[in-house]
């Protein structure tokens, strides 16, 4: 009984500990904290002032934009950017390789290195010399053997590539960054102007011989002089079948001469660059051959002849439905007609028909491994070194 009664006024004790506390609590607390809102107004928890680490009015996130900016121009401390600065940067690295590479596609093939020559053995005579192992040829030696191929005065495009010790890429030997592991030449076998024979090629051999000599290499050929008159005979009968271009005519229509001013400024307005009695239009900048061309028919200049070389066009380009345009325009621009190259009147409709026969011709052309205006098409049809 008497441990019951303990117990009991135990309990009542904490019960009434606990009721003073909140009576305390709700009273004199209460007043210190409206105390301290009335003193420093706009510093307190509600919603009338400012949380020190809450922003009240939260700027939205605009989710087009890379970073959340204040309105003083500053970034906000409280927001991250959704890109962090190392991003910068990165991007930066980016678009200066892709103005690098921009640049290269415009410059000609093989400046920036290249991992294979670009030989083709059905078009190509190919000799390659090649240094012992932890040997290099010297810049000298690579440009002694370009110098004696040049002082050759051949109509055959011959060209030198070396293999870096830098990079172990290929260059044209102009663009060699530093001495070569590796020498190779390509030469083509015959094109429209030229063809390769034994005397010829023995000098070609000759050249190489000389540099392999001179820096303890090996000199290997991709056939045997012997065996080259037989590939150029097969090349020559495929060049004699596929040879065309396409000639369209501009007639004036009183047959007095065209007025040269008016005709060099409207080929001018088309890009045409003029030169010895003609002017021409480069269909790839860095290749010789390849040009649409435009020159007076006959001294009397009452006619133009515009022309283009169909083996070396580009189909897919649209270079032949583009001379049609252009001579559709040069009639316009001059108040002349254009033909065929028989003098026949061509219509839209009669330029179409044309258009189809040409482009059933090149399909027959690159049926046979060659396609127009293919790295191999100019091999074979190039017009001189």
């Amino acid at each position: 009984m008497n441990n019951y009664v303990v117990l009991s006024l135990v309990a009542v004790g904490v019960i009434a500990i606990l009721a003073a506390c909140w009576w305390y609590s709700t009273h004199f607390a209460g007043r210190k904290i409206n105390q301290l809102r009335q003193d420093q107004p706009g510093q307190g928890l509600t919603h009338e002032g400012t949380d020190p680490l809450i922003e009240q009015h939260e700027p939205a996130l605009d989710l087009n934009k890379t970073e959340n900016v204040e309105a003083d121009g500053h970034q906000n401390d409280f927001m991250p950017a959704s890109e962090p600065p190392v991003y910068e940067e990165i991007e930066k690295e980016r678009e200066e390789a892709a103005q690098t590479a921009a640049l290269a596609s415009d410059a000609a093939p093989g400046s920036t290195g290249m991992e294979a020559v670009p030989a083709d053995g059905s078009v190509h005579w190919v000799l390659t010399v090649t240094p012992d192992e932890g040997r290099t040829i010297s810049f000298g030696a690579v440009s002694s053997l370009v110098k004696a191929l040049k002082n050759l005065h051949y109509q055959l495009p011959i060209e030198v590539y070396a293999r870096s010790k830098r990079n172990n890429l290929f260059y044209p030997a102009q663009y060699l960054p530093s001495e070569a592991l590796e020498v190779v030449v390509t030469a083509v076998l015959i094109n429209r102007v030229e063809r390769l024979n034994a005397i010829s090629a023995s000098r070609i051999r000759t050249a190489c011989e000389t540099l392999a000599t001179d820096c303890d290499a090996e000199l290997t050929t991709s056939m045997e002089i012997d065996q080259i008159e037989s590939m150029v005979e097969n090349n020559k009968n495929f060049i004699d079948y596929f040879n065309r271009v396409l000639d369209l005519l501009i007639v004036t229509r009183d047959g007095k001469a065209f007025d040269d001013a008016q005709v060099n400024a409207m080929l001018s307005g088309l890009g045409f660059e003029r030169e010895d009695g003609f002017w021409t239009l480069k269909t790839v900048p860095y290749k010789r051959d390849g040009e649409i061309t435009v020159r007076y028919t006959d001294d009397a200049h009452a006619s133009l002849t515009l022309r283009l070389d169909l083996m070396l066009c580009n189909p897919a380009r649209g270079d032949v439905a583009r001379l049609f345009a252009m001579a559709n325009h040069a009639a316009s621009h001059l108040g002349a007609q254009w033909s065929d190259s028989d003098g026949n009147p061509l219509t839209t409709s009669g330029a179409l028909q044309a258009e189809g026969l040409i482009a059933k011709e090149l399909r027959t052309m690159a049926r046979y491994g060659v396609p127009a205006g293919s790295d191999r098409a100019f091999a074979l049809f190039g017009k001189g070194a």
